[in-house]
C-alpha cells in the first residue's frame, strides 16, 4: 500500500487500498443504525389495540360482558354488537376508542394500557371493562 500525505488537510491518506473505506462506511451505517434503534425506544412505540382480546372484569358493556372475546380489526369490531366501527386514537396519556354501533348508537371511552396485553376501559371515571389480549 502506498501512503501520501494529504494535501489540504495533513491527514494521511491510504491509496490503493478501498478494504478501509468500505469497513469505515459499514462501521458508521451500523453505529447509525443503532442509534436509529436507540432513539426509538426512548420514544415508546405507540400501543396498537388491533387483536383479539378477552374481558376479565368489569361490569360489560353491549357485548363486551366478562368472558366475551372482543375482536379489533381493520376499523371494525364486536363491542356493541356483531359489526361495530371504531376509531382509536392517542389521549394524552392514555387511548380514546370512538365506537359507532350496527344501528348508529356509539360511545367514547377512555383506554387506559397497564401493558401491551391488558387494558382498562373507562366510560366517564368508571371502569367499565377490563380486557386480556388473547392471540
Amino acid at each position: 500500500m502506498e501512503k501520501t500525505l494529504g494535501q489540504e488537510s495533513g491527514q494521511t491518506v491510504w491509496q490503493g487500498d478501498k478494504t478501509v473505506v468500505i469497513i469505515t462506511l459499514i462501521v458508521i451505517d451500523v453505529l447509525l443504525a443503532l442509534m436509529l434503534v436507540g432513539l426509538v425506544a426512548c420514544s415508546g412505540s405507540a400501543f396498537d389495540i388491533a387483536g383479539t382480546w378477552k374481558v376479565t372484569g368489569g361490569p360489560g358493556y353491549g357485548q363486551a360482558q366478562p368472558g366475551a372475546v372482543v375482536q379489533f380489526a381493520n376499523g371494525r369490531c364486536n363491542f356493541f354488537s356483531p359489526s361495530d366501527t371504531y376509531a382509536f386514537t392517542k389521549s394524552g396519556s392514555d387511548y380514546q376508542l370512538s365506537v359507532t354501533g350496527l344501528l348508529g348508537d356509539g360511545g367514547t371511552f377512555t383506554v387506559k394500557v397497564k401493558d401491551n396485553d391488558h387494558i382498562s376501559i373507562y366510560d366517564g371515571s368508571d371502569l367499565q371493562i377490563e380486557m386480556q389480549r388473547a392471540n
